[in-house]
């Protein structure tokens, strides 16, 4: 039985349109977050739960730096991953919850899709919804 991950990753148009035609998100390698060991030692008490959240918040992070470059990526994808495909990033000033993805991921192990609005609240789709997504950043 394979190991799997949840990983969040930052979207943007391009990257959602490619999900919906292709049925992958990539090009591998990319960037992604997820619950690292450095992520659990930097936050002992924290259950798995709070975990999760804090690697989506690191992502939700990303979707807004690129917005604010003029990307539109206020998405944030939740994907199941192999976990023998995820190695932690460890590069200077990103985030303990980076990993690098190895390998594109099929769209089936689309959990979820969730979208900032202005306020920077995300509201929740599902794996189904990709259409959806596409059309409210359109």
């Amino acid at each position: 039985m394979t190991v799997q991950n949840r990983v969040y990753v930052a979207l943007d148009r391009a990257a959602l349109r490619r999900l919906a035609t292709v049925g992958r998100l990539e090009p591998a390698p990319f960037t992604a977050y997820a619950v690292t060991t450095d992520l659990r030692r930097e936050h002992p008490n924290a259950d798995d739960e709070e975990l999760e959240y804090l690697a989506f918040t690191d992502a939700a992070s990303e979707a807004a730096t690129a917005a604010a470059a003029g990307r539109p990526a206020r998405v944030v994808a939740a994907a199941d991953v192999d976990a023998d495909l995820l190695t932690d990033l460890l590069e200077p000033g990103a985030p303990v919850s980076a990993v690098r993805v190895a390998a594109a991921v099929p769209r089936r192990h689309v959990a979820s899709f969730h979208v900032a609005d202005e306020a920077a609240d995300h509201a929740w789709y599902d794996a189904t919804e990709l259409d959806v997504v596409i059309d409210l950043l359109a």
